[in-house]
């Protein structure tokens, strides 16, 4: 037995570095951490940040035809929160099923807030409030659940200033954004500040941290366009990751505000033409994000009570808007806006039909928060899936796509 081992033992290290490390990169994340046992050999090919890039990629590549869909996302429970990822598989005859893991995130039970995710990492935040409202301590991480680390960036330029304290603190209004600079290989977090008055806004910054850099800079406010008119409104909701930047709505306005991590810059992306022509007849809040590489906005018709969902094929062209589905109702309809589909139901997949993706064919997953549904654009049926077992009826917050990564912010560039 002894002599079998060390042959094995052999052969492994008789095998090329170039061989051991095309093998390792193209395992599961999981399997690669277990496979840092085997050798000091192996360890130091899996810890250097040209496999950690090799593996991101591939295993990015791979979760784009992968039909399995992983989201992390929030639970907020009596005690506390918790953060889970839950996995929709289809099973043999193509109806999904769910799988659920609970992350024992960083704060134990204090509350958390999810803010984004991108290559593995989440953005959380942690705050500690003073009585009267105003958070006394805020921390802010970026916390990779695969490797079990996390990093609490510096703490932020104070960005309100001492002539902003006459409003009332609960006025304040705290967004942000998370994302990749793949031209400069670095982190980024933009962190949003406003003080408003009867949704008017009075005061905002805004501030960019650059992980590379490990610093905050104040860059201009957030643009907005002459549809908005003379009323600065806030923003709402946090920045969502689609094409190298991160994407707002603000208020009252009818374009999307894109921030381009690698330029640090503003710019204007038009609605879809129905929504810029009749902005009246839809409903004031929407959902809008990434959905399978498109950017996509969802909003409510005021008088028919129905949900429309358009996609952006080709980013920053504003003809390649197209509605993809029309929602009357759900076969399941959701305990906090029981009269119908309402922006609760949030679209996480597409799967383009064969007829090239247009609005004709393909199927589209919602999630309304407790439940999964599979709509058929076609046909226009609805399957749905399992409850999520263990929370179905807690309020989620921050669900957002998720996939398992070696990404460690530690590293420094290196073969």
């Amino acid at each position: 037995m002894m002599t079998s081992s060390k042959q094995h033992s052999d052969e492994c290290r008789q095998l090329p570095e170039d061989v051991i490390e095309q093998v390792l990169v193209r395992l599961p994340c999981k399997t690669v951490l277990r496979f840092r046992c085997v050798s000091r050999r192996w360890k130091a090919i899996i810890q250097t940040k040209f496999f950690v890039n090799q593996h991101l990629a591939i295993t990015a590549a791979e979760s784009k035809s992968n039909p399995n869909i992983t989201r992390v996302l929030e639970v907020w429970e009596d005690n506390g929160s918790c953060i889970h990822t839950v996995t929709l598989e289809p099973d043999m005859i193509g109806k999904l099923r769910t799988k659920e893991l609970d992350l024992n995130h960083p704060f134990g039970k204090h509350v958390a807030g999810i803010h984004g995710c991108c290559n593995g990492l989440i953005c959380l935040t942690y705050s500690e409030y003073h009585t009267a409202g105003a958070p006394s301590r805020h921390r802010l991480l970026l916390w990779n659940p695969s490797i079990r680390k996390y990093w609490e960036l510096r703490q932020p330029i104070r960005f309100i200033t001492s002539a902003d304290h006459k409003f009332d603190p609960a006025s304040w209004n705290f967004v942000y954004g998370f994302g990749y600079d793949d031209l400069n290989d670095d982190y980024k977090v933009v962190k949003v500040v406003e003080s408003s008055h009867f949704g008017v806004r009075i005061h905002q910054q805004v501030g960019v941290y650059s992980r590379k850099l490990n610093s905050w800079k104040l860059i201009e406010k957030m643009p907005t366009s002459a549809a908005a008119g003379q009323i600065d409104s806030t923003v709402t909701g946090d920045g969502k990751l689609v094409n190298n930047a991160l994407h707002w709505i603000i208020d009252c306005d009818i374009y999307f505000v894109a921030f381009d991590l690698r330029t640090d810059t503003y710019r204007m992306i038009p609605q879809p033409d129905e929504v810029m022509k009749d902005r009246d007849s839809m409903a004031r809040d929407c959902s809008y994000g990434d959905l399978q590489g498109c950017l996509y906005v969802m909003y409510g018709h005021k008088a028919t009570a129905s949900l429309h969902l358009w996609i952006m094929k080709d980013y920053g062209v504003k003809d390649s808007w197209t509605k993809i589905v029309v929602l009357e109702d759900f076969p399941r309809r959701s305990w906090y806006y029981p009269k119908g589909p309402t922006r609760q139901h949030i679209p996480i997949a597409y799967i383009r039909g064969g007829g090239g993706g247009g609005g004709g064919s393909g199927k589209v997953f919602f999630d309304d928060r407790s439940c999964v549904y599979g709509y058929d654009i076609e046909t226009q049926t609805f399957e749905n899936c399992p409850p999520y077992s263990s929370f179905s009826l807690c309020v989620l917050h921050g669900e957002y796509s998720f996939i398992s990564t070696l990404v460690d912010l530690d590293l420094t560039a290196q073969r």
